[in-house]
């Protein structure tokens, strides 16, 4: 990027695998719907749904048609699976991941905006994100910290990530142009996504399933959200009146 690089003014998070740890429940709700159908027993490995991150539930629905032999198509899959996954985050404790209550906390201390950008449907992103907060003891951040919530099903979405619709929509929303936002992704195809809307930058963080994600052209690729304030760029906090 030549001459100054902008302030950054706003953070805009992806939500499955980084901002919350649903991997694992998303794994399990599709294990549940399978086992419904199938012949013999399912068990959907860790490899297995490592494959999965970054993909369309009906991509995914296919592939565990194939392998387990279910007899629906993969839109009655994904559409049972819908209802189980909700079950299963409304039973289930749902753990921020690895320093997103500090990156939270030091985002508003420098005076800026968050914000979630999600290829998730509606549904799941208001309840994965209502529980997570629940998990959060001790504190009074909930889901108001967040500006605007952009959702894959959201009609204005015309295709979802690796297209660029979720991140241009969620900066124009906090009002910034993509070169004042920073994008934070797990998986390669976020991070395709985010970079495609001129967010340059664009920070991965791997989780267990995505280690393996190609991260070409991201800024960084960090360890955990709790290394994102050490970045060079990121604001300090706002001096108190």
């Amino acid at each position: 990027m030549s001459g100054t690089t902008p302030t950054l003014r706003a953070i805009l998070f992806d939500m499955d695998g980084l901002l919350a740890d649903t991997e694992p429940l998303q794994k399990r709700a599709f294990e549940v719907v399978c086992r419904r159908h199938a012949a013999t027993g399912v068990r959907i490995t860790e490899e297995m749904h490592a494959g999965f991150v970054g993909k369309s539930d009906v991509e995914n629905a296919r592939e565990l048609i194939d392998a387990f032999g279910i007899p629906v198509s993969a839109e009655e899959l994904v559409a049972e699976r819908e209802d189980a996954y909700v079950d299963v985050l409304q039973s289930t404790r749902v753990p921020p991941m690895d320093g997103v209550r500090g990156l939270i906390e030091a985002g508003l201390a420098a005076g800026m905006k968050l914000a979630v950008a999600s290829s998730s449907i509606r549904r799941f992103v208001d309840v994965s994100l209502a529980r997570m907060f629940t998990s959060m003891a001790h504190g009074s951040l909930d889901v108001a910290v967040f500006s605007t919530i952009v959702c894959g099903d959201d009609p204005e979405i015309a295709a979802r990530k690796p297209a660029p619709d979720i991140y241009l929509r969620a900066a124009e929303r906090v009002g910034f142009d993509p070169s004042e936002c920073m994008a934070l992704e797990d998986s390669g195809s976020g991070v395709s996504s985010a970079l495609a809307a001129g967010i340059s930058r664009t920070i991965a963080v791997p989780n267990i399933y995505t280690h393996g994600h190609d991260f070409s052209g991201a800024y960084a690729v960090l360890a955990s959200v709790a290394d994102v304030s050490t970045l060079d760029f990121f604001p300090k906090p706002r001096a108190s009146s």
